[in-house]
This record gives structure tokens, C-alpha cells and sequence, in this order.
């Protein structure tokens, strides 16, 4: 039995605890919760189109091959759908108050999905890189929040969780020079958060830990917009 099984039995128990923790922080548009359906949809009718054909030539082991494969690719979905729901139950709470279980649960499901082309294609860039954040895998969640941030530059969520995986990063830091490398990048996320037109507040982000990065790039910002300012020539 394999971590991911060892845990598996626990998901029910663990979704439940984790039930209404999710941040309004998040707030995701109408087409973003059609699209992982619509996909689901698309490849679902694929199978049943095949096997549809493979029946009607009386090709049986054909038949048998494809149903394999779909029940297989059905089963990798709703456990997607289960993790994706401990996944939004977690994302916004301090990593501390994410137990180990989840941790893990999560982390076996990103292996598991890295093996899987298939799979791997279910599921955003988004995400994938809040996936690898509650894994607590955090300097594999900046790259992953870059890459999204690449397609969609101006999305608030990913702009929080880079400056979260990089604060992070600066606060487990046992290297000094590593800490302050780490925590510049975290000033420099929230302030690109804090510019964005959506005007998001960081207020709303639980992590005390990183309530002096966000703080910081307030003050930065503030001295930064004070000397763009034209003087007063009022007479």
C-alpha cells in the first residue's frame, strides 16, 4: 500500500474538517468552473465513442482495453475533485494550520499526477501550483505561481500565492543571505498584488507571518507614489 492509498481512506474525514475554512480571498469567474467540466465532458465522450465503435465491429478485447482505461481515467478524476475540494479547504490558512495528513494526501496526489500525462492535463496551472503550496513543496509553488502568472498576468490569486510561497520561503530559511534573497522577492510580489486594478486588500490574507512583508511593500509604495508626485505649485 502506497502513501497516497494509506491516506486515501482518511479523505472524507479530513474534507469535512476542513469544510468552510476556505478564504473569500479567491474569487474565481463563471467560465473557470466550466472549463475542468467541459474538458471532463470532451474526453468522457471520446470513450463512450470509442467503445460505441469498437461494439458495433464486435471487437470485444478492444472494447474490454477501453473501458479499462475509462473507468481508470473516471477514477483519477473524482479523486482530482476530492483533493481540488481539501486543496480549496487549505490554501488560505497559515501552512501551521494545515495538518500532516493533508500535506501528504496532497503531496502523493502531485506525484501521482506528474506520472500521468492524462491527468496532468485535467488540472490548471493554478491549481497545480496551489497544489504544490499546501504540499508545502514552496519553492516549486513560486515557479508553478510564475508560470500561471505568465499566462494570466493580472490574476490577483496568483499574485498572492507567489508572494506567500516566497514569504514563506524567507521565513524557513536557515541561510541568511537566502532569507533576505527570498523576502526582497515576497516585498516585490505583494507590491505587484497591491497595484493590481482589482485593488485587492492583503488584509485578507491569514498569515501572520507575512504580515511584515505586506506591511513593507504598503511602505514602499507609499514612499514611491510620494515622490511621483508633482509638487504643490497652488499659488
Amino acid at each position: 500500500m502506497n502513501r497516497f492509498e494509506k491516506y486515501g481512506t482518511m479523505l472524507v474525514a479530513v474534507l469535512g474538517a476542513g469544510a468552510g475554512l476556505w478564504s473569500a480571498y479567491i474569487v474565481y469567474d463563471s467560465e473557470k468552473f466550466k472549463q475542468p467540466l467541459d474538458k471532463h465532458t470532451a474526453i468522457v465522450k471520446s470513450f463512450t465513442d470509442q467503445i460505441s465503435s469498437a461494439s458495433q465491429r464486435k471487437d470485444e478485447p478492444e472494447v474490454l482495453r477501453v473501458r479499462k482505461e475509462y473507468e481508470s481515467f473516471e477514477e483519477s478524476w473524482r479523486t482530482k475533485q476530492q483533493i481540488l475540494t481539501l486543496i480549496d479547504s487549505s490554501i488560505a490558512l497559515p501552512p501551521a494550520e494545515v495538518s500532516s495528513v493533508q500535506k501528504e494526501l496532497v503531496a502523493s496526489w502531485v506525484s501521482g499526477l506528474e506520472s500521468s500525462p492524462l491527468s496532468a492535463s485535467m488540472i490548471n496551472k493554478n491549481e497545480f501550483a496551489n497544489a504544490l503550496f499546501v504540499a508545502g513543496n514552496y519553492q516549486r509553488a513560486a515557479g508553478a505561481y510564475q508560470t500561471a502568472l505568465a499566462a494570466d498576468p493580472n490574476s490577483t490569486e496568483n499574485w498572492v500565492g507567489l508572494t506567500r510561497a516566497y514569504g514563506y520561503l524567507s521565513v524557513l530559511s536557515d541561510e541568511p543571505e537566502l532569507q533576505i534573497r527570498w523576502h526582497e522577492m515576497a516585498v516585490d510580489s505583494a507590491k505587484a498584488t497591491l497595484t493590481l486594478k482589482s485593488n485587492v486588500d492583503m488584509s485578507i490574507v491569514s498569515d501572520k507571518e507575512l504580515s511584515a512583508i505586506i506591511q513593507e511593500a504598503k511602505k514602499q509604495l507609499t514612499k514611491q507614489s510620494s515622490r511621483s508626485s508633482p509638487l504643490d505649485t497652488t499659488d
